[in-house]
């Protein structure tokens, strides 16, 4: 089966951008490799507010954050 688009979701997003060394990482890394990620309006909304919570502070800071929703 070839894959051609995919949507991911935003916790696997999240996961990636935490853990470069993990499965999530991977997984994103083939998307973006081998397919074409699709997103929306409204799934980098959820992203975007999510990375906000405070409990992302010690693992990401403002500019690094706004640059994963960009990217």
């Amino acid at each position: 089966m070839r894959v051609e688009r995919l949507v991911l979701d935003t916790n696997v997003m999240i996961s990636a951008v935490l853990s470069p060394l993990g499965k999530p990482y991977a997984c994103l890394r083939w998307a973006l490799d081998n397919a074409t990620l699709i997103v929306s309006r409204e799934l980098l909304e959820e992203l975007e507010t999510r990375l906000a919570r405070p409990k992302f502070n010690k693992y990401l800071d403002p500019s690094r954050r706004r640059a994963v929703v960009a990217d």
